[in-house]
């Protein structure tokens, strides 16, 4: 890490990017072609976390370089504050993209925990894996190469590929212009035995309108005591939803405890 760090005029193009109005709206496409002119590899600090980051084809990565120390900052903190207990961290990030939130994560568990990984397109799977290794520390990482879904199977991956990170396996997402790719299907249950957890502190999801069909069969199959104590998740693509996940959560006995724009966290509470 530190090889494609940012200097003289792409340090000031990323610092007009993040204080002017050239990183955002139409003027965003203007401001990264002047940033692409160095590359489209840079090494990037995300309040401490070290971060490789991919321009040409992913909006999640493009939007780090932007916010800077304020992006995940809300993540950052769901995490911090499980790291605040004693003992080991068991944290999974399921719809992992470009491996954002997992430096995250191992930045902020120093060492203290295990991070199951899981994410199905094998283009972004290499930029996880770089941005895993200049995290890791002594933190046990599993990383799975495929999609959680309802049983073990496959399913075809829909995304365009100007934007890798907004790839779904929800219905009716494949539309003109957009590619396809057949991905492995696994429960989740089956990874978080495997793994060897008996408790899971925080799982955050983003997952494109899949996330129902990723967490209802857990929440059926899985014992109370493997039920997540934190859920950090994207709901703007709720309306795919093709069952009540929302009820399921609060039979399940959570509630949302704090709402992001589009992204929410859900904290459990005693079921009565």
């Amino acid at each position: 890490w530190g090889a494609y760090s940012p200097k003289g005029l792409r340090k000031t193009w990323i610092g007009l990017g993040r204080s002017t109005p050239l990183g955002r709206g139409s003027l965003r496409r203007f401001w990264l072609k002047q940033l692409r002119k160095s590359g489209d590899v840079l090494d990037v600090l995300l309040s401490g976390t070290k971060a490789r980051i991919h321009l040409g084809d992913n909006r999640s990565e493009v939007k780090s370089v932007i916010q800077g120390d304020a992006f995940m900052r809300e993540e950052r903190e769901a995490v911090r504050g499980v790291a605040a207990g004693e003992g080991a961290l068991n944290i999974i990030d399921i719809g992992a993209n470009a491996g954002l939130f997992t430096a995250i994560a191992l930045h902020e568990a120093q060492g203290r925990g295990h991070v199951l990984v899981v994410e199905p397109n094998p283009v972004l799977l290499p930029r996880l894996e770089a941005n895993i290794a200049f995290n890791k520390q002594a933190s046990t990482v599993s990383v799975h190469a495929v999609a959680i879904g309802p049983k073990e199977g496959s399913m075809r991956l829909s995304f365009k590929g100007d934007d890798l990170g907004g790839a779904s396996l929800a219905a009716g997402e494949a539309a003109s212009g957009q590619q396809e790719i057949e991905v492995p299907i696994r429960p989740l249950l089956s990874l978080v035995q495997e793994a060897g957890m008996t408790r899971i502190d925080l799982l955050k999801i983003d997952v494109e309108g899949f996330e129902d069909q990723a967490l209802i069969p857990f929440f059926e199959m899985a014992p109370t005591s493997l039920h997540p104590a934190k859920i950090l998740m994207e709901v703007s693509h709720a309306g795919r939803w093709q069952d009540d996940l929302r009820a399921v959560w609060t039979a399940h006995g959570y509630v949302i405890s704090e709402e992001r724009g589009a992204d929410i966290t859900l904290t459990r509470q005693s079921v009565a």
